[in-house]
């Protein structure tokens, strides 16, 4: 999305007017225009040249619409901009917390080849994209300097599966470290689940890990969008949900759907999906601008 910072000569003719902080982005004919903390509207072309032109006045539409989206404001109003800083710090008044997620990229290995893969998988066969037990450790001993009182350790790659036993030497550490200096520590694997065996299964239930999978929807857009040898990524994806419900318990898998264009128009078909693995939420991310997502134009 196009951003735009106006500087102090970016005002109406008459003096009166001033454009605020937007961001703005074609869509189709229209424009669609946000402030800072995230309201936006629908512009026409026109629309659009009048506003960064600020050839607006009362009464024309435009202006009570920018004014309501906190995109424009008189030069002698401090009012305005004082409720968009208080909404902005609202906003990002996490910012001010510690984090108490910490990602661990135990790999970049994976057997699945995703055109919108965000991290350019390596194959299964290059093992020096693994993370060692000394870079695991050293990680670890980051993680539990944050202040939270309980930290989260999530489990990413490439297929974390791929290099489990260094997931089970970090669980197993951390475990030790956070019951020496009184923490609470959550775990979750971000996984495929074409991997998940009994042993991982029963490594997940002592420890009391969670899974998270990813689940497109029906078998040929789960296949589409997520391709391996086989191509049955959907068939080991659902078995794997279904497993680890029974082992962990319906509440200890959840799954995330990535959405792409030839998602746009299968929206019942994905929620019945969801619906038929009982699974209770469907967590809706877009396609992230990174790795194969960007080389394959998949966005």
């Amino acid at each position: 999305m196009t951003r735009f910072q106006p500087a102090e000569s970016f005002h109406s003719a008459d003096e009166t007017l001033q454009l605020l902080p937007l961001r703005f982005e074609r869509a189709g004919k229209h424009y669609l225009v946000s402030n800072i903390v995230g309201d936006f509207v629908r512009l026409s072309d026109d629309e659009m040249t009048r506003l960064v032109d600020l050839h607006v006045c009362p009464g024309d539409g435009l202006y009570e619409k920018a004014y309501a989206a906190h995109l424009i404001t008189r030069m002698d109003q401090k009012s305005q901009r004082q409720l968009l800083a208080m909404r902005l710090r609202s906003r990002m008044a996490y910012l001010r917390q510690p984090t108490p997620l910490h990602i661990f990229v135990v790999t970049l290995r994976c057997e699945h080849s995703c055109p919108y893969c965000q991290v350019s998988r390596q194959s299964t066969d290059r093992s020096k994209f693994d993370m060692n037990e000394e870079t695991a450790r050293r990680a670890l001993d980051i993680a539990f300097e944050s202040p939270s009182s309980r930290i989260k350790i999530e489990f990413q790659g490439g297929e974390p599966l791929l290099n489990f036993p260094l997931i089970s030497s970090i669980v197993l550490a951390a475990k030790t470290k956070a019951s020496t200096v009184g923490r609470k520590v959550d775990f979750v694997v971000a996984s495929n689940l074409a991997l998940l065996d009994d042993a991982v299964l029963a490594f997940c239930k002592a420890n009391d890990v969670l899974l998270s999978t990813s689940l497109d929807g029906p078998a040929d857009l789960h296949n589409k969008n997520r391709p391996r040898p086989g191509g049955n990524s959907h068939e080991l994806a659902t078995r794997g949900i279904r497993r680890a419900q029974k082992v962990l318990g319906s509440d200890r898998v959840g799954a995330l759907m990535t959405t792409t264009e030839a998602s746009l128009d299968r929206v019942e078909e994905i929620v019945d999906e969801y619906l038929r693995l009982d699974l209770d939420g469907i967590f809706i991310r877009p396609l992230s601008p990174y790795g194969f997502a960007v080389k394959t134009k998949a966005i």
